[in-house]
């Protein structure tokens, strides 16, 4: 085939450089971890959980505590392992089955039992069940909008009844025309791909890592066509790339009619 399958490039990732395919800081690199490094990555997961929880606690409910969560987009266990130490049970779902090997190593070192992790596909259909809390990060901006938008739906059709959810989504890529066109052909002629990763100075083989921009006015139709609300939005900031984290409750707001 003449074009890059986000999926077949994630499963790349997995097997290759799995760690620096979740976080892409030149110290996870597969033939540069170490000891330090490993804990520094798994820090970065129980700090991500924490700010999550205490968002949600100040921000939408401040008794929650989730009983059954889901970690879309889960790699190597980075986010599942912390949400094990605080929920009953946890599933991990992922698209690269070499990630979830990973994942399964992971939690046996760190003797954790409560996970169960799933193979992941757009219509979530190994995922059984609904969930309390749904969490997702640094994984819909590598998917394309059209299908994430219906992984989304489908994601917020599995949330319980005032369960919350918080999910990172991408809305503004700083970038030059030049630079937007490069990427979307490096998409379909993998040469060319290849031969940018050089310019940058990667590896020429390293998979497509894409950075799709979503537009927040569809996600939101999608939240209220779905009974969601107690919306909260956490900007993260970034360079070339403006994110945010959407946090919502399955559970419509209560706001009075408003005339005019």
């Amino acid at each position: 085939m003449l074009f890059h399958k986000s999926d077949r490039e994630w499963e790349k990732f997995g097997r290759n450089d799995p760690y620096y395919g979740v976080l892409s800081h030149e110290k996870f690199r597969r033939d540069t971890l170490n000891n330090t490094t490993i804990s520094d990555f798994f820090d970065s997961g129980q700090e991500q959980i924490a700010f999550v929880l205490k968002t949600i606690r100040a921000c939408i409910y401040a008794e929650f505590s989730p009983a059954r969560a889901l970690d879309f987009g889960c790699g190597v266990g980075r986010c599942v392992i912390p949400l094990a130490e605080v929920c009953e049970t946890v599933v991990g779902a992922d698209i690269s089955e070499s990630m979830l090997g990973e994942a399964k190593q992971n939690c046996a070192a760190y003797a954790i039992t409560n996970v169960e992790l799933v193979k992941a596909d757009d219509a979530l259909s190994k995922v059984s069940g609904i969930f309390d809390l749904i969490h997702c990060v640094l994984v819909f901006q590598h998917i394309p909008c059209p299908r994430g938008e219906k992984i989304f739906m489908h994601l917020v059709e599995r949330l319980a009844n005032n369960g919350i959810a918080a999910i990172q989504f991408v809305y503004h890529r700083d970038a030059s025309s030049f630079i937007r066109l490069m990427s979307l052909l490096r998409k379909y002629f993998p040469l060319l791909h290849n031969l940018a990763n050089l310019f940058y100075h990667k590896y020429f083989s390293e998979p497509l890592m894409e950075k799709n921009v979503y537009n927040l006015n569809r996600l939101f139709t999608i939240l209220d066509e779905n009974g969601c609300g107690n919306v909260h939005i956490r900007f993260l900031g970034g360079r070339e790339l403006q994110s945010i984290i959407l946090f919502f409750q399955k559970k419509r707001d209560e706001i009075p009619l408003l005339c005019r």
